[in-house]
């Protein structure tokens, strides 16, 4: 995952005065890590119980997410 802009960025809370700097390139990566260990664990909790894992994308038509089970 790749984040365009400055190095820096402040967000602000929409619901507070609360705001930060972040460094959108380290989120990124943080955010994909975590993504993907997510996904592992799911596919792991599935394969223990038996139970057919497919990663499904939001940008993949859902025809075709349908017809990757079949």
């Amino acid at each position: 995952m790749e984040l365009a802009g400055p190095p820096e960025a402040r967000f602000r809370d929409p619901e507070s005065t609360a705001s930060m700097i972040v460094r959108p390139r380290e989120l990124a990566r943080a955010y994909a890590r975590t993504v993907a260990g997510e996904i592992a664990a799911w596919r792991s909790a599935c394969r223990r119980h038996g139970i057919t894992y497919a990663l499904v994308r939001t940008d993949m038509p859902f025809g075709v997410a349908l017809r990757s089970l079949a």
